[in-house]
């Protein structure tokens, strides 16, 4: 039970160092996931807390966005084999009619 409240937490922690991560990139506008978890709204925003990434995380960056494919990210569905009707659906399909 321990090591599943750790793999919780290192889980959790994960989740937001990729928040905090991809949050200052200038192609981001929004990098909260949407969700009807409190737990989670409470984790996402905390991802908007704490330093932004220093020259060290910057490079690890560019290198990532030289990676072949990452220029066409916008381009794969955004949550594979999930469906999310609502809010969600529809704004979903107004980005891809103006694709």
């Amino acid at each position: 039970m321990a090591e599943e409240a750790s793999s919780g937490r290192r889980a959790s922690r994960s989740a937001a160092l990729r928040r905090e991560w991809i949050s200052p990139h200038e192609a981001i506008a929004c990098a909260i996931p949407a969700t009807s978890n409190l737990d989670h709204l409470v984790e996402n925003m905390g991802a908007l807390r704490g330093p932004l990434p220093d020259r060290e995380m910057r490079r690890r960056v560019r290198r990532m966005e030289s990676t072949t494919g990452f220029d066409r990210i916008g381009e794969m569905p955004w949550y594979p084999c999930e469906s999310y009707p609502g809010p969600i659906a529809r704004a979903q399909a107004q980005v891809r009619a103006r694709s």
